[in-house]
């Protein structure tokens, strides 16, 4: 996680495209390819994420759980 508000995540080129669609079903939107390794930038764009100042991560494979990770309090405080 980075102060700016965005998760940083890296994925096999394969299956980049059906990540993204499954970040975007969560919320994360603009999505941008960073690099060729396949990396890239997505941000939750929701309002209410952004007033409790926090992501929601999505737990792969049926996203049926969410993950609120305050910004300030980094990574390992996650409830949900």
């Amino acid at each position: 996680l980075r102060p700016n508000g965005h998760l940083i995540a890296v994925v096999e080129h394969t299956t980049q495209l059906q990540t993204v669609d499954q970040f975007k079903m969560c919320g994360f939107t603009s999505c941008s390819p960073l690099d060729s390794n396949s990396s890239f930038l997505i941000e939750n764009k929701d309002d209410n994420v952004k007033k409790m100042r926090s992501l929601w991560l999505c737990q792969k494979p049926s996203f049926d759980i969410g993950y609120s990770v305050p910004l300030r309090n980094g990574s390992d405080t996650r409830t949900g």
